[in-house]
């Protein structure tokens, strides 16, 4: 006669040995894993600028070389005057990246996702803006007076200038110059299309910003001034960060 075996179960010894084992392993995977999440979106976020810098290439070739929509469209061909809704952003969106816009003109809700970093987690609402994650050197707008007007053929090194970056949305820096209230086609106090001498640059990325040069390639750069951004001159404002 066969006789069966007892199944002997787990004693809470060991249970408690598997449930140790786990969430070592947990502990050891969790640090790898986001990591590797946040290395995505800051792809991501390169992929962004990389799109805007064919669109500022797009109206360059479409404007005598100028480098962005200006605050005067006395100065240029117009009919995009730098206000409301008609900010470099706007524009690149609609005319080159070919964005959708609701009845009203605004950027459609979920459609202008590539002027938000992923990082940036502000949510997009049903209002009639939509987070916008970047903004450019204010030289690059300020066209008060026409021998001030910046070509591409005025930069000597483009590849050693700002031409956008990420600002502070996410209030990850230690003072100031937050803007938390970037929306497209929208300018206020808090929410800016361009960095003025007040603003900061984000750190969405650590303590990096992911960045956009002139000459069309996207990198990544720590930030080490928190105030006294230049905001006047494309070249002197690449002082602002440094290589890593």
């Amino acid at each position: 006669m066969c006789v069966k075996k007892r199944r002997e179960s787990f004693t809470l010894i060991e249970l408690l040995v598997v449930i140790a084992i786990i969430a070592i392993l947990t502990g050891l995977l969790l640090p790898a894993l986001n990591s590797a999440r946040e290395k995505g979106r800051s792809i991501t976020c390169l992929s962004n600028l990389k799109q805007f810098g064919i669109s500022e290439s797009l109206y360059q070739g479409e404007f005598d070389d100028c480098i962005a929509p200006p605050s005067d469209s006395r100065l240029i061909h117009g009919p995009h005057l730098y206000t409301t809704r008609y900010h470099w952003d706007y524009f690149f969106g609609k005319q080159y990246l070919k964005l959708k816009t609701n009845a009203g003109g605004w950027p459609l809700q979920n459609a202008w996702k590539v002027f938000q970093c992923p990082s940036d987690t502000r949510p997009d609402t049903a209002s009639t803006s939509r987070p916008r994650s970047y903004a450019i050197l204010y030289s690059y707008v300020d066209m008060s007076n026409v021998d001030e007007l910046h070509r591409i053929n005025r930069i000597k090194s483009p590849s050693q200038c700002i031409f956008a970056a990420e600002n502070d949305a996410m209030k990850k820096r230690p003072a100031g110059g937050t803007k938390s209230n970037a929306y497209c086609g929208f300018s206020s106090g808090e929410g800016e299309v361009v960095f003025w001498n007040s603003n900061n640059m984000g750190w969405n990325h650590g303590l990096k910003t992911n960045m956009l040069l002139l000459d069309g390639h996207a990198t990544s750069r720590q930030v080490f001034t928190d105030r006294n951004y230049n905001g006047t001159s494309p070249e002197q404002d690449l002082y602002y960060t440094k290589l890593q």
